[in-house]
């Protein structure tokens, strides 16, 4: 394998703090996609002295490059090496790791496929919700508090929710604990925020059940739909009834 230090002198400094791949870790790269469960056309593999694999429909990257305070190329060997390694899935934050190895750095490129293809396969419960209940999206009402008739109407439709959830999706003790948590948090939440951010708090606490792999996507949607569904009008949006 070659090494900076055996090219001519002109051509150091043209590779100086470059990352390079070889076909065999191009070859690495395409099947780690595969393996991945994506099919590699829906990415791009760009070259230069900072390689970029990029998710096209995402825009997803990720960039090798090496360390700002080294000048010398980087070429794959058994040695300990310095590569940095920056991820950005969709439009989060850029996230560097430094890589010791090719093997290293293998790891964190499977590791950046499987969270790009978690986006893509994640539902979006808002559309789905617009979707199979009908709902067409009213003006925001005023983010005022709920009255006192209205917490005790949203405690009364989480305590349904948790005994119908519990019957009809045939959950184990720990998903109903952690189910019966984010419901009496949201019953709890009616009495100190507004409609408008008690809505986004719901939403954001049925979500995290799916996001910490408690529940099931659909599962998720379900419980999401029904409880948008009992609290709607109190929300600036009657929904229909869900079909039993």
């Amino acid at each position: 394998m070659d090494h900076v230090g055996l090219l001519p002198t002109s051509d150091r400094c043209r590779y100086a703090g470059e990352v390079r791949l070889g076909k065999q870790q191009r070859n690495q790269i395409f099947e780690a996609v595969s393996a991945g469960g994506l099919e590699p056309r829906e990415f791009a593999l760009e070259g230069g002295p900072r390689p970029i694999i990029r998710h096209r429909s995402t825009e997803s990257t990720l960039v090798m490059r090496r360390p700002f305070w080294v000048t010398a190329a980087l070429v794959w060997t058994r040695h300990r090496i310095s590569c940095i390694v920056a991820t950005k899935v969709v439009d989060g934050p850029v996230e560097d790791e430094e890589c010791g190895t090719w093997t290293e750095t293998l790891d964190a490129i499977t590791s950046w496929v499987r969270a790009v293809k978690n986006e893509l396969s994640s539902p979006d419960l808002w559309a789905e919700l617009e979707r199979d209940s009908g709902f067409q999206q009213a003006r925001d009402p005023a983010n005022t508090a709920f009255s006192a008739a209205e917490q005790a109407e949203i405690a009364e439709a989480v305590n349904v929710l948790q005994r119908e959830a519990t019957r009809r999706y045939s959950l184990s003790d720990d998903q109903v604990a952690a189910l019966a948590t984010q419901l009496q948090y949201l019953a709890e939440a009616s009495m100190r925020t507004g409609r408008l951010d008690w809505r986004n708090l719901a939403a954001g606490a049925i979500v995290t059940l799916m996001a910490e792999a408690v529940l099931p996507p659909d599962v998720t949607r379900q419980i999401l739909v029904q409880l948008m569904t009992s609290v709607g009008h109190l929300l600036g949006h009657p929904l229909p009834q869900l079909p039993v």
